[in-house]
């Protein structure tokens, strides 16, 4: 059980001003998730969590390999971050030794919560296919054994990247799937909470299957039937971003017969899409550079009702001189208003700080100057930020090494809040409290519930082989 959380309350203003004075400093303490062996040689590793959260529900699964190879756990909160359980589920079942399953994806809505990943146990090959198994009952049970939605019955080729969501009881899996040669984009669905999955699977980009390198898909429903794929896409002779969509829960027939292009069909590369729907708005944003020699800038593109009408012109998201600073690991996230919030890594400084946007107008425009969120000096990295919104709050979190020396270079997770719909932030957090020098807190991810909490989970090396971190945050306030 817990003791206390934190409240962060306190602005940070815009690139240029001067920070707001740090909040008195709080008692808390984190809290390791997952049970594995402890530390030394013999010790597991815990890796990369997922996090999702429904109502006062808080959901978590990651890569262990506490049974020799890596298999999928998971754990669970049902008030708010209080407690979670006390032993951890098996989602991927017990696999015979040297097959492994990995890299998973998650998405819930209620207690409907549907889990993918990597699985290699039908292969000789060592080459994954995709499983999913999903609980209609918040994780209590599982409404079947572990379902392949791929349809390669021995591994024959492989099925990578999964990206999951979750509407009700009808689950959305897209992955990128390499039988015809080069990678194309899949999807599956099940209406049933993974009782039945979609025969065959559809493949969503509509060039010559298996011509040109199609990867990263990213998922996104908007709760109006609007089903968003979008991926990374080598057709054109440069990477550039396309995507599909179905106006129609995804029914078969009811899929664009030609993709679109999300990036304009540009000179540059674009690279690694972030999704974001909401109603009849889906927006995208990227990052994007001339040649891989040239830093990256952020854009972004909208749709709305009209398909016909594909993807508005890219915008450009952040403001300094164009191919200057190196942007990148662009975050994109749409609140209940349709404002959208975007935040990257940026290193117009000489070093990677931590940036975010808003857009008001639908992805029309985006902030003038957008607000450093990373205030720890400069002479350090800050990295691979992650964001959650609910209402008009947005909580942001990313590694950070401020406190790491020469000898002992390791990150910390930090934290900074808004409550404003992104017009402010507050002055930032260390979220980890792992005292001694030179532990490694990474990956972290985020996501706000509907009890004003703030759900923060990361990778942590302190034990000398890494677990699974949480702390719960208390943003209060009313909205």
């Amino acid at each position: 059980m817990r003791s206390t959380v934190l409240c962060l309350a306190c602005s940070l203003p815009l690139v240029g001003c001067s920070p707001s004075p740090p909040a008195e400093p709080f008692e808390w303490a984190d809290l390791r998730i997952d049970h594995g062996p402890g530390s030394d040689s013999s010790g597991s590793n815990a890796r990369r969590p997922r996090v999702c959260t429904s109502h006062r529900y808080v959901y978590v699964v990651w890569q262990d390999d506490r049974d020799g190879d890596p298999r999928i756990y998971a754990n669970r909160s049902l008030d708010s971050g209080a407690h979670f359980e006390p032993t951890d589920l098996l989602v991927s079942e017990a696999l015979n030794a040297r097959k492994s399953a990995r890299n998973p994806a998650l998405g819930c809505d209620g207690g409907t919560v549907a889990i993918a990943w990597e699985d290699d146990r039908d292969s000789d090959f060592k080459n994954p296919t995709i499983r999913v198994r999903v609980s209609d009952d918040g994780l209590t049970t599982f409404t079947t054994p572990s379902k392949r939605v791929t349809s390669d019955l021995f591994g024959d080729w492989r099925a990578i990247e999964p990206a999951i969501a979750v509407a009700g009881r009808s689950v959305f899996v897209a992955w990128a799937d390499g039988r015809s040669g080069a990678f194309d984009i899949f999807l599956s669905t099940s209406p049933d909470a993974g009782r039945s999955f979609q025969t065959p699977e559809l493949r969503l980009d509509t060039d010559a299957a298996g011509a040109a390198h199609s990867a990263s898909p990213q998922l996104a429903l908007n709760r109006r039937g609007g089903v968003f794929v979008v991926w990374s896409d080598r057709r054109a002779r440069r990477n550039a971003i396309r995507g599909n969509v179905s106006r129609e829960s995804g029914r078969p027939g009811s899929w664009l017969t030609s993709d679109l292009s999300v990036d304009g069909d540009q000179t540059k590369n674009a690279y690694s899409p972030s999704i974001a729907a909401l109603a009849d708005l889906v927006a995208i944003a990227w990052h994007a550079r001339a040649s891989d020699l040239d830093p990256a800038d952020i854009y972004s593109a909208t749709m709305t009702s009209s398909i016909a009408d594909g993807f508005s012109r890219p915008v450009r998201v952040d403001t300094d001189v164009g191919g200057v600073g190196n942007s990148s690991f662009v975050r994109l996230v749409v609140d209940d208003s349709k404002r959208l919030q975007a935040v990257w890594r940026d290193d117009r400084s000489g070093y990677f700080d931590i940036f975010a946007s808003r857009s008001l107008d639908a992805g029309a425009t985006w902030s003038e100057l957008e607000t450093r969120l990373d205030r720890g000096g400069s002479g350090t990295h800050s990295d691979s930020p992650e964001l959650s919104v609910a209402g008009s709050r947005v909580a942001v979190v990313w590694p950070d090494l401020r406190g790491s020396t020469p000898e002992t270079p390791a990150e910390d997770v930090y934290v900074a809040f808004s409550d404003d719909g992104g017009a402010s932030f507050s002055e930032e957090r260390r979220v980890d409290d792992e005292a001694s020098q030179g532990a490694r807190s990474v990956f972290p991810v985020v996501a706000l519930d509907a009890a004003k909490q703030a759900h923060v989970f990361w990778e942590d090396w302190r034990a000398g082989n890494s677990d699974i971190y949480e702390r719960t945050l208390s943003l209060g306030g009313d909205s």
